[in-house]
């Protein structure tokens, strides 16, 4: 069958959310990184990220609206997003009193502090920038490569 590029160029916007989940995997949740050589040390790290992505999509999500407000209120300049890196650390510090918390009242609680947490990583969107990482300078260049040392929930 014949594509159009047309085509094409919309089958590939349909995927990028899956390309830009993958790049959140791979290099905030340090998926390639295993704390351990052992068949089950790996699935652990595999499970843990997986864990942990899955409750960020969730924080997120439950984040949506009211960013989408944020942005609405008054014009801006650029439109925010949450930063996701921060969004991980600060997921990271309340995921196991998630998981382990058995009162439902104790985790919404956690769970409007992690809101509130995220709704305060906003970055702004910045369309068409002249700099990009490639061709700014490095802190410190000889980090080029971070160490293998995977970081523990």
């Amino acid at each position: 069958p014949d594509i159009t590029p047309d085509e094409l160029l919309a089958l590939y916007h349909e995927r990028w959310g899956l390309e830009t989940q993958y790049d959140v995997v791979k290099s905030v949740l340090h998926l390639e990184d295993f704390s351990s050589t052992s068949f089950q040390g790996v699935m652990q790290d595999l499970y843990a990220a997986m864990l942990l992505a899955n409750f960020l999509a969730l924080a997120l999500y439950d984040v949506r609206e009211e960013l989408e407000e944020y942005n609405a209120t008054k014009e801006r300049k650029h439109l925010y997003a949450i930063n996701i890196t921060q969004a991980v650390s600060s997921l990271r510090l309340r995921l196991i009193a998630l998981v382990i918390c058995e009162d439902t009242k104790e985790m919404q609680n956690i769970m409007d502090d992690l809101r509130k947490a995220l709704l305060k990583h906003k970055v702004p969107i910045r369309n068409n920038r002249t700099s990009t990482t490639s061709n700014r300078k490095r802190k410190h260049p000889h980090l080029k490569h971070p160490s293998n040392a995977k970081t523990i929930i």
